[in-house]
């Protein structure tokens, strides 16, 4: 029977939570912009001439070559403002799920007392029709008992 090891004295989910958050969500995102801007940077280089690749002759223009980097600068540049919308929108979507808790408790008891008012003056609504209709079945009752007339034939 395998029963599984407590944890370590002094560790809480929120603790966990947080490092389990940087390994699986920060870092992950932290080292794929660093390997994009790098593969940015990386082909600037190349295109500006400052990496020379032996194969190619260097028949390229210097306007040739900074043309190719202001195609590529806003490719990259889009990409990073992409990839921070992303990261600032994960932070803001975890700081407003943190807030609002007490504000969906809030909610929900504000819900539960509209509930029960409903519930408390349907009941005083229904409380009439059935009293109402109980002393009918009653009157009723009596006076078929009363009405003797009815029971001869």
């Amino acid at each position: 029977m395998n029963i599984p090891e407590p944890g370590p004295i002094g560790s809480s989910p929120v603790k966990d939570h947080q490092r389990q958050t940087f390994w699986q969500i920060y870092l992950p995102a932290g080292l794929g912009a660093a390997a994009f801007i790098a593969l940015c940077v990386w082909a600037a280089l190349f295109t500006a001439g400052y990496i020379p690749e032996p194969s190619l002759p260097d028949q390229q223009s210097p306007a040739a070559k900074v043309a190719v980097i202001w195609i590529l600068l806003p490719t990259c540049l889009g990409s990073l403002v992409q990839m921070a919308l992303l990261g600032g929108s994960v932070f803001l979507l975890g700081r407003a799920i943190r807030g609002t808790s007490p504000l969906f408790i809030k909610i929900r008891m504000l819900l539960w007392r509209g509930f029960a008012a409903i519930t408390k003056s349907s009941d005083k609504a229904a409380a009439l029709i059935i009293s109402a209709a109980s002393q009918r079945a009653g009157l009723k009752r009596l006076f078929h008992k009363i009405a003797f007339w009815k029971h001869t034939a």
